[in-house]
């Protein structure tokens, strides 16, 4: 089973699932199941739903299905197949109908398509969606992208106006989920690891974001926000400084946050904007600020992490860090996220421990020019499992 869409269907007064099957020999095929409560599930007995007589590993996958125009529609991402060439080359997501029993649809034409130049192969996780005035796609390749664009609910096509990425190259196959009552819309993602060596040895690969809360600037161009959910994770405050109390990070050295330590921490900077001026947090790093998780931000060029952002010409902006364990998700001005993963290794053996027990530690600095750090705050969080059952005795 691979990336798909749960949709109610009031008609039959059930949830259905359509998804990706792949057989053994890497056939790619749609298929669909059944559920009453979201928690036991039926596959349909004459999957699947949907072949295709693309050859094995040439991407057909991921649907998302909504209903429009009372239709059911469907995209799927697939390789872009050049005309003259024959060659793969560019993505394109394909609409089909369906009727409403959700299992039967054809295929109706190219939603979207885009060449080479924006994209070097097929899509994978197609999302479709209106947020505010902006229509949004999300697709997969290497990171996952969002484009805003028009689209013509006549022809049923889309072509986009702009694009950039959701999120850096750790964060992958992202979907969202519409909140109906709250009136939001939630966007989830895969962080990966970054070794498929470490992984395999580890026993796991991957784990799902925190949700990210959509909206838009006035150019319909997404902002990626912390829900305020989260605040309510907060427990004991491990480090609070007022803004009267600024402090001054001059540059090429480290400032270790006095008795801060732990491993599931809300960290909150509020930082001044410096001429010349670069910034590094460090998270999950030693006494003496080394083996951490370095991120580095600079406002003025634009750079936050790996990803190139809007440039801060001046004043005060906020990077917000969610470190859980291995997974840093940070947040900057709570409109732009990148996500991390960490993992700490002996220096003399990599392939030992996971972690050190003092690489806990919160520290700062500055290059280029002395930093000003105008308020923090770090919050331990406590854990949560969603849908969790209550346990007998004996677990």
């Amino acid at each position: 089973v691979w990336t798909g869409a749960v949709v109610r269907d009031d008609v039959n007064d059930r949830f259905v699932a359509i998804y990706t099957g792949i057989d053994s020999s890497n056939f790619q095929s749609q298929a669909a199941a059944f559920s009453k409560d979201l928690e036991t599930w039926t596959k349909f007995e004459k999957n699947p739903i949907l072949r295709s007589n693309l050859r094995p590993r040439q991407i057909w996958r991921d649907p998302h299905v909504w209903r429009e125009q009372d239709k059911w529609y469907m995209l799927i991402g697939a390789d872009r197949k050049d005309g003259e060439t024959g060659i793969l080359s560019g993505g394109v997501i394909f609409l089909y109908e369906g009727d409403d029993s959700l299992v039967n649809w054809k295929y109706s034409h190219n939603f979207t398509v885009e060449g080479k130049a924006a994209f070097r192969r097929g899509f994978e996780c197609p999302d479709f969606f209106k947020l505010g005035k902006s229509y949004v796609v999300l697709v997969s390749q290497s990171a996952t992208y969002w484009m805003v664009g028009h689209y013509d609910a006549k022809e049923m096509k889309f072509e986009r106006t702009q694009m950039a990425k959701c999120d850096g190259n750790t964060f992958y196959a992202a979907k969202t989920l519409e909140d109906t009552v709250l009136r939001r819309r939630l966007l989830f993602g895969w962080i990966r690891e970054d070794d498929a060596q470490d992984a395999e040895a580890r026993g796991w690969a991957g784990v799902l974001s925190m949700p990210r809360q959509l909206s838009t600037r006035d150019d319909g161009s997404l902002i990626f926000a912390p829900p305020e959910d989260f605040q309510r994770l907060r427990t004991t405050v491990s480090w609070v400084m007022e803004r009267e109390e600024k402090v001054k990070v001059p540059q090429g050295t480290v400032w270790i946050l006095d008795d801060v330590t732990g491993y599931s921490l809300e960290i909150e900077a509020r930082l001044l904007v410096v001429p010349g001026t670069e910034y590094t947090l460090y998270v999950r790093c030693k006494p003496d600020g080394k083996e951490g998780l370095a991120l580095s931000v600079d406002p003025q060029a634009g750079r936050f992490g790996e990803l190139q952002v809007a440039p801060i010409a001046q004043g005060e902006f906020v990077v917000r860090i969610y470190l859980d364990h291995s997974v840093i998700e940070a947040f900057l001005n709570d409109e732009v996220v990148n996500t991390f993963r960490h993992y700490l290794y002996p220096t003399s053996s990599p392939g030992g421990a996971l972690s050190f027990p003092e690489a806990a530690h919160v520290a700062i600095s500055a290059r280029g020019g002395d930093g000003v750090v105008v308020s923090m705050t770090v919050w331990q969080l406590r854990g949560t499992r969603c849908g969790a059952k209550k346990q007998n005795k004996e677990g």
